[in-house]
């Protein structure tokens, strides 16, 4: 992008910078934008691709509380990604304002890739809890039944507080570690829908996306 070009902290282009540049200017910072939006939505892809092979192992021995934290720093920066792309979006209506009709053409059709890159994201981090969930709980019930037949405990009338507390003392948190990272991995889960919420209400409020308009 131009480097004269200063955004205001919403990422907008005050209307004084709009009148004092010239077309080849705002033709460059269309361009700029649009580039950054496709090439993070093919990083946005990938990381789906990476949560994708990072759930096949969910279940498995190899479920372990470094696999959690593997796949939640995916998504603290796939979310990233996904906000500073949603921004990006913004600052690129405000310079393709007074475009063509191919321009809006074109950008109606990166909004969509867009939009459509975040319901795939979206699909797979949940699918990705459900399987972590579905995991601990089997390795809970396992770990009782294990418990129960050794005559160690009776786990049946044991909170999970008052046995985190045993499982601790004998060293095997294992369970704790990554219901902990599930826990985070949830909350990732709701920031990435209020990212959506926000940008869907900015852009559905602002009338100028649509085409012809």
């Amino acid at each position: 992008m131009d480097p004269r070009l200063t955004l205001n902290p919403n990422n907008r282009i005050t209307s004084i910078e709009m009148h004092s540049r010239g077309t080849t200017n705002w033709n460059t910072d269309y361009a700029s934008f649009y580039k950054d939006i496709e090439v993070n939505i093919a990083l946005i892809q990938n990381s789906c691709d990476h949560l994708d092979k990072q759930l096949k192992l969910i279940g498995t021995p190899k479920d372990l509380a470094e696999l959690r934290d593997r796949i939640l720093i995916i998504y603290q920066k796939t979310n990233n990604r996904i906000r500073n792309t949603g921004e990006n979006i913004e600052g690129l209506h405000t310079v393709f304002s007074t475009g063509d009709l191919q321009q809006k053409i074109n950008v109606d059709k990166i909004k969509r890739n867009y939009f459509n890159v975040i319901k795939h994201y979206v699909s797979v981090q949940k699918r990705i809890v459900l399987a972590a969930r579905q995991s601990d709980k089997l390795f809970w019930d396992t770990n009782k039944e294990s418990n129960q037949q050794d005559g160690k405990e009776t786990i049946a009338r044991e909170s999970f507080d008052s046995m985190s507390d045993q499982w601790q003392q004998k060293g095997d948190c294992l369970l704790l570690k990554r219901q902990e990272i599930l826990r985070l991995m949830e909350l990732e889960i709701l920031d990435i829908n209020e990212i959506i919420i926000n940008l869907v209400s900015g852009l559905v409020n602002d009338h100028s996306w649509q085409l012809g308009k």
